[in-house]
């Protein structure tokens, strides 16, 4: 959720759940947790009242840039031993198992 939000910017709590590849339900715990630890926020937008935005905080965005080129060089370390076609072929299938994951949640499942 949070390399969501760094990357993609504040967003509709829908949408964030989709990006993030969970369901709504499991989101609202998580921004809990996340909220308590002051790393997002959520706001109403005066605009639409029945939305729920949610946003990075300082502390948040500080948090990714120290902890993403960890997480980066870990999972580069993980991959090295894939060559390109293994590599393409891991892509394909994670994309294929979180497009399957998508289609699920929108059927309700």
């Amino acid at each position: 959720v949070l390399w969501v939000l760094w990357i993609n910017g504040s967003q509709e709590t829908r949408e964030l759940a989709a990006e993030a590849a969970i369901t709504k339900g499991t989101l609202t715990g998580v921004l809990k947790t996340l909220e308590a630890r002051e790393f997002v926020r959520r706001h109403t937008p005066p605009a639409d009242r029945r939305l729920t935005v949610v946003s990075l905080t300082p502390k948040g965005r500080r948090r990714m840039q120290r902890i993403f080129p960890r997480f980066n060089a870990a999972e580069a370390e993980i991959t090295a031993a894939l060559n390109s076609q293994e590599r393409e072929q891991l892509t394909a299938c994670l994309r294929l198992l979180l497009s399957r994951l998508r289609r699920l949640e929108q059927a309700g499942g």
